[in-house]
């Protein structure tokens, strides 16, 4: 049995007779989790390697750029009377309880940022991981250097034997070799450089807006947690035209975050993404890279440490000791609305309306 925070996810899947596996790169091992079910290995601290997506057996579509630098933690236990701890928040109880997400706080996983170095490290794992990537670039170079040799004795020279064909191929690989390493090895070489550029200059960012989430009293991840688990059921709760036919999505990067205010002078998180969205259509899966806006505010609830398996929480009229599994406040009866530490108050995506 999984804790899942993919149920909104998986009936939309379902709906379409869909099947997504999810490959982690973990702890130096690929793991995977299938959204039936069927495979769901534990996830301590993972980056997404790739999604692939089946219908009625036979593969759709394969998804592999992810961002290295989000991690995530999926709680996992087969015996549902064992105890398990919610990487969000903290609560233990029982597997069982956890089905559709943790009964205290709502999510399913958590999400931390790895820094720039760490994300570069794990990118160079993960391509170590494909080394396919390389042998049909290289076999396409081989044979085309090789082939323009062998032509090229053949037109320029007075006889064409075996030994002139030898001589071409010999000639042809190592020209082939070189402008391999030159061309295709060195670009994916400037291409790693970049993302870590792009990871430092992410991670510098993210650390200045950290800073300013103390004024909200939240950290970071509750924010990404709070983020993916609000725009999860946004997307999938949503049964109007625009988002009906979308299967999955991905934040890609995060091009802009900053605290601003509202009207009133509270202060709220506003997020810039790059975003991609996967569409069922006409029996194909429609893939899509486009900008997302959202806006978060603080909901007033705050974690501390657990006592005895269990988070203090505190209301956010009276500032009392609360249980979130509980409609209202015990003190102060005022209605307990939020379950996260931050709330969606706006999400716009470029091209759905």
């Amino acid at each position: 049995m999984t804790i899942q925070s993919e149920r909104p996810q998986e009936k939309r899947l379902s709906q379409y007779g869909l099947q997504l596996i999810t490959s982690f790169w973990d702890e130096h091992t690929v793991r995977r989790r299938a959204s039936d079910g069927s495979v769901h290995d534990d996830i301590i601290s993972g980056v997404i390697m790739d999604k692939k997506y089946y219908r009625q057996g036979r593969l759709l579509h394969t998804e592999t750029m992810f961002s290295p630098l989000m991690q995530y933690s999926f709680v996992v236990n087969d015996k549902l009377e064992e105890n398990v701890q919610c990487p969000n928040c903290g609560w233990q109880g029982k597997t069982a309880a956890f089905v559709n997400g943790c009964p205290f706080c709502g999510a399913c996983y958590h999400i931390t940022y790895a820094d720039h170095q760490e994300a570069s490290k794990r990118l160079a794992e993960k391509k170590a991981k494909q080394p396919l990537r390389y042998l049909l670039p290289l076999l396409v170079c081989l044979g085309v250097c090789m082939g323009l040799c062998v032509l090229l004795v053949r037109l320029t020279g007075r006889t064409f034997g075996l030994f002139d064909v030898l001589k071409g191929l010999v000639f042809g690989a190592a020209f082939g070799l070189t402008a391999f390493y030159c061309v295709y090895v060195r670009s994916v070489h400037v291409i790693t450089e970049k993302a870590e550029e792009n990871f430092r200059r992410q991670s510098t960012m993210l650390l200045e807006f950290e800073q300013g989430l103390k004024e909200m009293g939240v950290s970071l991840g509750s924010l990404f947690t709070a983020l993916n688990t609000e725009i999860t059921r946004k997307v999938f709760g949503d049964t109007s035209p625009a988002y009906r036919e979308i299967v999955d999505w991905d934040i890609l990067d995060y091009d802009g975050c900053r605290i601003t205010r509202d009207e009133k002078g509270n202060p709220e998180a506003d997020i810039d993404m790059t975003v991609r969205i996967l569409q069922f259509r006409n029996s194909r899966l429609r893939s899509c890279e486009t900008k997302a806006h959202a806006v978060m505010k603080a909901s007033g609830v705050r974690y501390d440490p657990p006592k005895q398996g269990k988070p203090v929480v505190h209301c956010y009229a009276c500032g009392s000791s609360i249980d979130l599994m509980s409609p209202v406040c015990s003190y102060c009866g005022t209605p307990i609305r939020y379950k996260q530490p931050l709330y969606l108050t706006q999400l716009k995506i470029d091209g759905l309306h």
